[in-house]
């Protein structure tokens, strides 16, 4: 039962060779058939009516009969050994004691095997874990590879910065009309929609080459390129519109065959006309017309004239989106200052008085705002004429009757006399 854990139950003395079932030492040829032999030896001893405390001994491997004391007459019984023969000496008899302690060890080794066996009948099956991955190594370089692969590393990244310009090709001519479509507009051309020529211009592909579109949050909260811009598509100018129209033949005919991008340019001649004998704001309004209803209906047929598109209008006022002038007239702002803030009047006062409304000519009044008595004025004093005293006393004193006389005339500074000289 337990052969697996290479465990040893047998005895050892001198005749350890003999309990063991080992075949007795050779014995010369006159000896074997000159004693009688023997009957069988009996059956083996049963441990488990011994041993009640342990039953299950009785299942487990055989006792070596050596062990139990006072049976040394087993031993030869034991793996067909022959027993020994008159002639020769009997073994020596076993250690009591050394048969004793190998008896206790066996007992203890089964005591503890069972205790092992029930503790592990609850236990969970054991999972064998992977081992952890080695460690990868470390790798030791003196200090000079390590600087001069950082000075490599360095290298490379200034290499990379450096911009590989194309060699100069000769007699290659670049086209600014090259500049590829914006992908927005030319996935409207792929889905036959309306386009807007004011979107293939010069301006607005390097816009959006140069990535300068503008972007709006979506309903999403991410941000989206902009729709195509509306305002200015009457504003684009006859140069503009001509390289658009051009650009928009090319990308219809890649798109949807060349029966379409040739009704397109006849479409174009057709604008081209009508801004000859009407004018340009009119060949505007009709080409956008045409233009809208061939994407709402593609069967429309815009490579000839739409005499009734034509004639709506043509006879429909065109707006013109007029932008007032930054530069105003230098006097148009005090008139509009004046008319908002309206300008103050100030009221004349009195000063022979200290009234209000009049002046001292027209001055009636005998008693100034004091309570005191005003000085006289001469009967000739005239409305028109500006009175200023010369002088003026204390209003306590009598006021005599006094004339204004006019000032002395001076002599002008300019003037110069030169004196004769009698000599």
């Amino acid at each position: 039962m337990y052969d697996h854990l290479n465990l040893n139950f047998g005895a050892s003395g001198p005749g350890h060779a003999s309990t063991l079932g080992l075949p007795s030492p050779p014995q010369t040829q006159q000896q074997q058939h000159a004693g009688p032999i023997h009957p069988p030896p009996p059956p083996p001893v049963n441990l488990a009516a011994a041993n009640p405390a342990h039953p299950d001994c009785a299942s487990g491997p055989s006792v070596n009969p050596l062990a139990v004391p006072g049976n040394a007459t087993a031993a030869p019984a034991i793996a067909g050994a022959q027993p020994p023969l008159p002639g020769n000496p009997a073994p020596p008899p076993l250690d009591a004691q050394l048969i004793a302690q190998q008896a206790a060890e066996l007992t203890a080794l089964r005591t503890r095997l069972e205790q092992l066996e029930t503790a592990n009948e609850g236990a969970p099956p054991r999972v064998d874990v992977a081992p952890a991955p080695p460690a990868p190594p470390v790798l030791f370089a003196p200090p000079d590879v390590v600087t001069r692969a950082k000075e490599a590393a360095l290298a490379v990244r200034d290499s990379d910065r450096k911009l590989s310009l194309p060699d100069i090709v000769p007699g290659f001519k670049a086209n600014s009309l090259d500049i590829p479509i914006p992908p927005k507009v030319d996935d409207a051309f792929k889905s036959f929609r309306y386009v807007l020529y004011s979107s293939l211009t010069l301006a607005s592909r390097i816009r959006a080459a140069h990535g300068e579109e503008d972007l709006v949050f979506n309903a999403q909260g991410g941000l989206t390129v902009k729709s195509l811009d509306w305002h200015n598509e009457k504003l684009i100018s006859t140069v503009d519109w001509h390289a658009a129209a051009r650009a928009a033949e090319e990308r219809i005919g890649f798109h949807h065959g060349e029966a379409r991008a040739e009704a397109f340019a006849l479409h174009h001649k057709l604008v081209m006309d009508l801004g000859c004998s009407h004018n340009w704001e009119i060949a505007m309004e009709y080409d956008i017309q045409q233009r809208e209803v061939v994407a709402l209906n593609p069967s429309h047929d815009l490579s000839s004239l739409d005499l009734a598109a034509l004639t709506i209008i043509a006879t429909h006022p065109v707006s013109h989106n007029t932008t007032p002038s930054s530069s105003l007239p230098k006097r148009s702002a005090p008139a509009e200052s004046s008319a908002q803030f309206p300008r103050k009047h100030f009221r004349s006062h009195c000063f022979w008085c200290g009234g209000s409304d009049h002046f001292p000519a027209d001055c009636k009044a005998e008693v100034t705002i004091s309570g005191k008595p005003t000085a006289k004025l001469a009967p000739s004093a005239k409305t028109s004429a500006i009175t200023v005293p010369t002088s003026m006393v204390a209003v306590s004193v009598g006021s005599p009757a006094m004339a204004l006389e006019a000032a002395k005339s001076m002599p002008d500074p300019r003037r110069v006399v030169t004196p004769l000289d009698p000599d």
